[in-house]
């Protein structure tokens, strides 16, 4: 299977849930888009096998239901009409808390011990501290604060 051309490997991995379950263990790499996906431990069993993982979209709170979209480089996000002040980016109600973060931090460094790159944002020093004792093998970390992240 992963021989085929991508297109046509994707489209033969929906044919069973065990070809799809040979297709998450193929993946290496993943941007987490929607947090509870990680926080339930889904991650963790669709793709078993991932080293680098990107949490910077998934720790963003959006309105999904905006037609207004936010992209910059590697970050993309939808922003709600409602805002109005122009520092408005990096204002708490549209990242998780760091408690958050840092739980996340720890169900991923537990199902993840070879994590080799690692990009998040708004995380403390203990969910860092968990990653860097369950991951031996991590080489890369991106962190993100409020003060860097800015359009």
């Amino acid at each position: 299977m992963s021989k085929l051309p991508e297109p046509q490997r994707n489209a033969n991995f929906l044919v069973s849930k065990r070809w799809l379950n040979l297709q998450g263990r193929l993946v290496r790499s993943i941007r987490v888009l929607d947090w509870d996906f990680l926080i339930s431990g889904r991650l963790f069993l669709r793709f078993p096998n991932l080293v680098r993982v990107d949490l910077v979209n998934g720790c963003l709170i959006s309105p999904r239901n905006s037609g207004i979209s936010c992209t910059n480089k590697t970050v993309s996000f939808h922003v709600g009409s409602e805002v109005e002040s122009k520092d408005w980016f990096f204002n708490e109600n549209f990242v998780l808390n760091a408690d958050e973060i840092d739980k996340g931090l720890r169900v991923l460094a537990g199902g993840f011990p070879n994590l080799r790159k690692l990009v998040v944002i708004n995380a403390s020093e203990m969910g860092l501290l968990s990653v860097a004792d369950e991951c031996p093998t991590l080489q890369e970390l991106e962190i993100a604060y409020d003060a860097v992240i800015m359009f």
